[in-house]
């Protein structure tokens, strides 16, 4: 069926009040009958005053939401925010000048997901929160020092990351199937001050497996 843009860039009232959507929490995902009419059709995403993503899942399985537009003040991620939305190309801002974290999953599966990611004053990340973006190309969280686990599985385009000079752990299948970064890289990430990969001597193998 058709697919459908929400803007919240403009709401007021009779008056000429204006009104800010700083806030968003989820889409209902359940009509009472199996179907999810909300998720399938969600084409656009605009609210361009909203710093937060406060429902777990908000975006859940939206695949065909193509463009997202949040506030470049933006600054809190709900766990599993754009979780599957595979259709998803257009997305701002790229540089998140306020977030110290990325919730757990909050991009996984964003096949279509290109380009970059800037993190400045990111200082932890959920599980998988990059996980499956294929289409990723890099990645930059100067201030990191633990990557989590599947942080970046399966992005199989990524060519370039940075975290901070002091990362110290690398967890289980951090980098599995990152097939196109480069040797240099991946060294740079294994320095001396490194005290943990993996979870244990039986997966440290998995974390760079292409």
């Amino acid at each position: 069926g058709k697919a459908y843009p929400i803007d919240f860039t403009t709401i007021s009232d009779d008056s000429d009040n204006r009104y800010y959507v700083q806030e968003f929490k989820n889409f209902s995902t359940n009509s009472g009958n199996g179907t999810t009419p909300i998720t399938d059709k969600i084409s656009q995403f605009i609210a361009p005053d909203c710093i937060t993503l406060g429902g777990n899942g908000c975006f859940y399985n939206c695949k065909n939401l193509t463009k997202v537009k949040l506030s470049d003040d933006f600054k809190s991620f709900a766990s599993r925010s754009f979780v599957n939305c595979t259709s998803l190309v257009d997305f701002t801002p790229r540089t998140f000048a306020k977030a110290t974290t990325v919730a757990i999953g909050s991009f996984a599966e964003c096949s279509s997901l290109a380009g970059e990611f800037y993190f400045p004053k990111c200082t932890t990340v959920g599980e998988g929160v990059f996980s499956g973006c294929t289409n990723l190309k890099s990645v930059k969280m100067p201030n990191l020092k633990v990557i989590s686990a599947s942080a970046f599985k399966n992005c199989t385009n990524l060519e370039d990351v940075e975290f901070s000079k002091d990362l110290y752990k690398i967890s289980t299948r951090a980098f599995y199937g990152c097939a196109s970064l480069p040797g240099d890289i991946i060294r740079s990430l294994l320095h001396p001050g490194i005290k943990n990969l993996g979870s244990s001597n039986t997966d440290v193998k998995d974390i760079f497996t292409e």
